[in-house]
């Protein structure tokens, strides 16, 4: 949120961060090994290809999906 409460767009993995590690940690109830994997690709499989076709220096793997009701 901005100033006042309002919304605001930006951009950058800053931003960025806090969503994913959100989004992982929300899957989680004890940290190990195979549970952490099974997040990432759980994770992943939400990412929406963005710019160039595949990762890139942009969009790095793509943009996160939750959270859009899909």
């Amino acid at each position: 949120a901005g100033p006042a409460g309002r919304l605001v767009e930006a951009s950058g993995t800053s931003y960025a961060a806090p969503q994913v590690a959100a989004a992982l940690a929300g899957q989680h109830t004890a940290p190990d090994a195979q549970s952490a994997r099974a997040a990432v690709n759980r994770l992943m499989s939400e990412v929406a290809d963005a710019g160039e076709r595949g990762p890139d220096p942009v969009y790095g793997a793509g943009v996160l999906r939750t959270g859009e009701g899909q």
